[in-house]
C-alpha cells in the first residue's frame, strides 16, 4: 500500500512477504489478531510487537484510517 515516515501500510500478503525479507527485524503490527500466527510462523526470530486497542475505539477509528489510506 505505501511507506511514510518509516511506517509501511500493507495488506496481509504484504505483511508475510515483508517479513519473509526482513525475519530478524523489530516490528510493531496493528492488524487484526488472526494475522499474529501467520506473521510469527513467516519469521519466528522478529520481534512483533502487537497493538490491541478495545472494540469500541477501532470502529471509531475505522473511518479515519481508512481515508488516510485511500490519501496513500
Amino acid at each position: 500500500m505505501g511507506t511514510r515516515g518509516g511506517v509501511r501500510i500493507l495488506g496481509a500478503s504484504g505483511m508475510l512477504k515483508h517479513l519473509a525479507k526482513h525475519p530478524d527485524g523489530d516490528f510493531i503490527v496493528a492488524t487484526e489478531t488472526g494475522m499474529l500466527h501467520p506473521l510469527h510462523k513467516a519469521a519466528p526470530r522478529a520481534r512483533l510487537t502487537a497493538v490491541k486497542v478495545p472494540a469500541d475505539i477501532a470502529e471509531r477509528a475505522r473511518i479515519p484510517i481508512e481515508r488516510m489510506v485511500a490519501i496513500g
